[in-house]
């Protein structure tokens, strides 16, 4: 097709006008063309197309609230007796393989002297000086640890427990727990207890509670007068115990909490902001939840 000229010999406007048309079609094209080559390779997974940083991590981040008596179940999966243990321990080591073997049922079986100390459970003179039998409560390793594995995600370390005055002595020929405490010690305090907050966050739940441990206080009679706030801030402790309402009728089926406390919601709520806060972390594993991590809230 021969090129439209003026009458001084360059290209018409006509032409021109068609040039850059059909500049602008093949850039057009060009621009698709790469656009839907793009998308192909982002759709196979061969490239990913970055997003913008913000909003991922606003999705990495974003909370979901959780039902309290869900995140209650959770939580005492990790509570022996009372959550008051939990904070006075801090979840150390002793009070952790304690709660796996609280898991289990103790077996028993009658030792000599002379077997428990070559079994390694107790040493002589350890309540151990003639050649009758005791009976032993002990739990084998295997049990044990498969409880430690569900809690918390590792191996339960083959040595003694010792969490407060309970004590266990591992016996490496028996590969077993054998329980040789010797004390009963005080009970620890009655108590109440609240969760605040529970929500889940990467994969993790969190839990927030806080508890007013307790105790009797008897008047001269031998009744019960008051119930006493056992917290380490004593002008707190002594504004909540002021505040405590009880049912005076004893429970007598239970063997410490014989006395419920009637305005629980109330203490929490107006005790909020003074009573201590503390924050349980579970992450998921295999499709339950194993403990990672016990803290108070600053």
């Amino acid at each position: 097709m021969g090129v439209l000229k003026n009458g001084v010999g360059r290209p018409s406007n006509e032409t021109i006008r068609k040039r850059n048309i059909l500049k602008v079609v093949c850039i057009v094209l060009v621009l698709i063309i790469i656009g839907l080559i793009g998308y192909l390779l982002n759709d196979k997974g061969i490239i990913n197309v970055k997003k913008d940083n913000k909003k991922v991590a606003e999705n990495n981040t974003k909370k979901e609230t959780v039902n309290v008596d869900d995140a209650k179940k959770e939580l005492d999966r990790f509570v022996k007796f009372y959550y008051y243990e939990v904070i006075e321990t801090k979840m150390d080591d002793g009070y952790k393989a304690d709660l796996a073997i609280s898991k289990r049922k103790p077996q028993q079986k009658n030792y000599t002297c002379k077997e428990m100390v070559d079994a390694g459970i107790v040493k002589v003179g350890d309540e151990c000086y003639d050649d009758g039998e005791s009976i032993i409560d002990f739990y084998e390793y295997e049990t044990v640890n498969k409880e430690y594995i569900k809690l918390f995600g590792d191996e339960l370390p083959k040595k003694d427990i010792t969490n407060g005055l309970i004590h266990y002595t591992y016996s490496k020929t028996k590969n077993a727990f054998f329980y040789t405490s010797e004390n009963v010690g005080d009970r620890p305090p009655d108590e109440i207890n609240k969760i605040y907050d529970a929500y889940k966050e990467n994969n993790e739940l969190h839990i927030i509670f806080s508890t007013i441990p307790f105790y009797e206080e008897y008047n001269d009679e031998g009744k019960v007068d008051k119930l006493v706030a056992y917290l380490n801030d004593e002008e707190l402790a002594d504004s909540i115990t002021d505040d405590i309402k009880f049912d005076k009728n004893t429970n007598e089926d239970e063997l410490f909490r014989k006395y419920k406390i009637t305005n629980e919601d109330e203490l929490f709520e107006k005790y909020k902001d003074k009573l201590p806060k503390y924050e349980f972390v579970l992450t998921k594993k295999d499709g339950s939840y194993i403990y990672k991590s016990f803290s108070e809230v600053k």
